[in-house]
């Protein structure tokens, strides 16, 4: 909004008026005159006066404009005319505090596209996941701006600048000129009401869903809603959920709790290099590396643990349960003869490895079958190429070789490591399988090396244990 014009003083005679006004916060004073012809002379006096009445600084410029104005004043034919006599200096104010992140403290949307060329939204920006002495904020301090001086030779106090608005909060340390905010532990960065801190539980109050988007975080997660279908939350320390889990996919380095149970659809996998803890599981497919323990049931589901699996009221049922210990399960199967398969003493984590290793056995058969059914007989005659092809295939024909001798090599490397973990694979045969209430018929029991199928339906209390390469109860 432009600054107002000051009237500041005035002389009056018959035939001719002079007035001083003063704009832009008084750093300009104009001379304003008016006269009944253009005949009627103005006197530097006229002038002069009015400077004297309004308090202005008279100096050697301002008697100098002064001279000057008049003297176009009376050459001119205009009865009204202006012309600037005093000039000061405007204030310049001082530049606010700005705050320089060197970490994103707020979720942005990623614009991407998946492999498959459909934009992605549940990735959204990272949202703070930092390292010890990772530098959070650089703060550029406020200035205090340039004085000023008007038309009455007085200092025109500038506006300062805006400190910023921050403080050091909880894992936070600060260099010794207080610009520079520095992370003193791994976790994730909290800025809220004006505290930089940093949390070592990423804590979130509502659900894994697209307002979210996927967590991936160094330290502890709890979270207070669900998570939805399609998200991810990924843990370098252990999982807390207090609602349900949808089809999405949990990881975590230590032990994962779901309050809520899971209802997967097929569609969840969840990875924890410790415990799981579950109300129930349902569609979903588990790799722990310690214990597994449901409060209710498991259903269409695939279990494998390192440790111990504990259902604690009802049974699983159409499922896939393998365990490095001993098993325990109040109901096995259903009346209706579902197939589930029971295992205990297992070594999942070697098994594991023989399944990963098999999966890219046979990843790399499927290609070389396809390059060996391109390529013909240049796989025994490599130097072919120069023959067979013009200029502009051979690049091309020749990274085909490179490839097929590439996934040759593989291919037996492989093989050998396939061989190696068949032979270290190492089970317990005095694991032991419980059944507190019923064992359905068409359960498949395993422990160990040995195997039982449930022909009839057998009561419970009953333990389950391997004698000489058989099941039998104890």
């Amino acid at each position: 909004m432009p600054d107002r014009p000051h009237a500041l003083a005035k002389r009056e005679l018959p035939d001719r008026e002079v007035e001083l006004v003063a704009e832009d916060a008084f750093t300009r004073g104009l001379i304003y005159v008016r006269r009944e012809t253009p005949a009627t002379s103005i006197t530097e006096r006229d002038i002069l006066l009015v400077l004297r009445k309004s308090g202005v600084k008279m100096t050697d410029h301002v008697t100098a404009r002064v001279a000057d104005g008049v003297a176009r004043i009376n050459a001119s034919d205009k009865t009204e005319m202006r012309f600037l006599v005093a000039q000061g200096t405007a204030a310049v104010p001082g530049a606010d505090a700005e705050l320089i992140w060197a970490v994103a403290t707020t979720p942005k949307q990623k614009h991407h596209t998946d492999t498959n060329g459909q934009s992605d939204f549940r990735n959204l920006e990272d949202t703070g996941n930092v390292t010890e002495g990772q530098l959070l904020l650089t703060v550029v301090p406020a200035t205090r701006g340039k004085p000023g001086v008007d038309i009455f030779g007085d200092t025109i106090r500038p506006r300062g600048g805006r400190a910023a608005n921050v403080r050091r909060g909880r894992n936070v340390s600060v260099s010794s000129d207080g610009t520079q905010y520095f992370a003193r532990q791994n976790g994730r960065i909290r800025f809220a009401y004006g505290v930089l801190s940093v949390e070592s539980v990423y804590e979130i109050n509502s659900s894994v869903d697209y307002a979210v988007g996927n967590v991936d975080f160094n330290g502890p997660v709890i979270v207070h809603g669900d998570v939805r279908a399609g998200f991810e939350v990924c843990s370098g320390d252990w999982i807390e959920i207090y609602g349900t889990v949808e089809g999405a996919h949990l990881s975590a380095k230590g032990d994962i709790q779901i309050r809520g149970g899971v209802n997967g659809r097929g569609k969840c996998r969840i990875a924890c290099g410790g415990s799981l803890s579950a109300r129930y599981l349902n569609g979903a497919t588990v790799d722990a590396g310690g214990d597994v323990e449901v409060i209710r049931s498991v259903v269409h589901s695939s279990v494998r643990c390192g440790g111990k699996f504990r259902i604690i009221t009802q049974g699983a049922r159409a499922s896939t349960i393998t365990a490095g210990g001993d098993v325990d399960i109040p109901v096995i199967g259903s009346i209706r003869a579902i197939e589930v398969e029971v295992g205990a003493g297992m070594d999942v984590v070697r098994e594991t490895g023989i399944e990963k290793v098999e999966e890219a056995y046979r990843r790399l058969l499927k290609e070389r079958q396809r390059l060996r059914q391109r390529l013909g007989d240049l796989v025994e005659q490599p130097a072919r190429v120069v023959e067979v092809f013009p200029v502009e295939k051979r690049a091309r024909m020749a990274e085909m070789l490179r490839r097929y001798f590439r996934i040759e090599r593989e291919h037996e490397e492989l093989s050998q490591q396939r061989g190696e973990f068949q032979e270290m694979v190492c089970r317990n045969s005095e694991a032991r399988i419980k059944v507190s209430r019923m064992a359905w018929r068409g359960a498949t029991l395993r422990i160990a090396d040995a195997q039982h199928k449930i022909r009839q339906p057998r009561r419970g209390p009953v333990e389950y244990i391997a004698y000489k390469g058989s099941l039998t109860t104890a």
